[in-house]
């Protein structure tokens, strides 16, 4: 074998090497039988070669080959070229979906098929396209209105306190009664907390004296049924006689009274006759002083004599103390 020989099959084995090589990692067979089909789109936006085709989130098939197409009707659009294993045929009526993959972006075309048509697309044939927002495009379409809101929100904000000084500091004012008014609060709730203490004592000792109340109704009835009987018998004691009773008993002492202070007895005399008290004190005093004049002479009044005189002292006279 020459030279040239040589070098000519080894540059069509690295050739087929090549071919196969690439068809290999975009995952299609060596010798595949894939059906081929086109598809058209507006924008597609993050698709690239080897991105999945998928029907209901299964993967079928991937793309191939993408194309802007430069002329014609369809000028400024993308032919996408997708390959979709035999198995998988798509009926007519059918769309290419071209969706985001998660929250990574990642661009597949999903398959819609068309179940009620029993015609299948040729190989080759067009599929019509469709596109369909993803979780990051929906949110980031909801999130432009409600920045726009947050954004006006924010202005105003800043024009709420894009005072002058007089007016910041009247603010702060409003801020400084707006906490002492929470704090007046906060006081009021605690000293309400502690009355309602309180107060759950106080029914506490009602309650207790309710219980006490209750164990003691036997007693209270029987004290209520003595002072009912005592009621009874003080009813039945005659009050009227006893009145009477009473009544002349006074009578008498009035009587008794009236003859102490009258002169015609001897206790009212005695009482009422001045003169006769002094008789009487006279006399007293009198006896007083012979007793004494006996005590001290006694021999004026009882003589003994054995041997001697008799005793001729004069006896204690008027002047010497007796009271005519």
């Amino acid at each position: 074998m020459s030279k040239e020989i040589k070098v000519a099959g080894f540059v069509i084995i690295s050739i087929l090497i090549a071919v196969f090589g690439s068809r290999f990692l975009l995952g299609q067979g060596i010798l595949s039988s894939n059906n081929v089909y086109k598809i058209i789109f507006n924008d597609a936006s993050g698709l690239y070669k080897s991105n999945l085709v998928v029907i209901n989130g299964f993967k079928v098939g991937q793309v191939t080959e993408m194309e802007y197409i430069k002329e014609g009707e369809n000028v400024g659009k993308i032919l996408t070229t997708i390959d979709v294993e035999p198995e998988y045929e798509i009926p007519v009526g059918s769309k290419a979906i071209l969706k985001s993959e998660g929250l990574m972006g990642d661009m597949l075309i999903s398959l819609k098929l068309n179940n009620k048509s029993n015609k299948m697309i040729e190989n080759n044939g067009f599929i019509a396209s469709g596109i369909e927002l993803g979780i990051v495009d929906d949110l980031g379409g909801k999130f432009g209105p409600v920045a726009d809101n947050l954004n006006k929100t924010l202005e105003n904000i800043n024009e709420l306190f894009d005072f002058e000084k007089q007016n910041v500091q009247s603010l702060n004012y409003t801020v400084e009664n707006l906490n002492k008014l929470i704090s007046t609060y906060g006081k009021t709730g605690t000293a309400l907390n502690a009355k309602i203490n309180d107060l759950g004592k106080t029914l506490d000792n009602l309650e207790g004296f309710t219980g006490t109340l209750n164990d003691k109704s036997e007693s209270l009835g029987t004290s209520l049924d003595n002072i009912e009987q005592l009621t009874n018998n003080l009813k039945d004691i005659e009050v009227k006689q006893t009145l009477n009773n009473l009544q002349e008993a006074t009578g008498k002492l009035n009587t008794a009274l009236d003859a102490v202070n009258s002169s015609d007895n001897t206790v009212g005399a005695l009482l009422n006759d001045k003169e006769l008290y002094n008789d009487l004190d006279r006399a007293i005093v009198n006896l007083n002083l012979l007793l004494k004049d006996v005590r001290i002479n006694p021999g004026r009044y009882i003589t003994i004599q054995v041997f001697g005189k008799k005793n001729k002292e004069e006896p204690i006279t008027e002047d010497e103390g007796y009271v005519k």
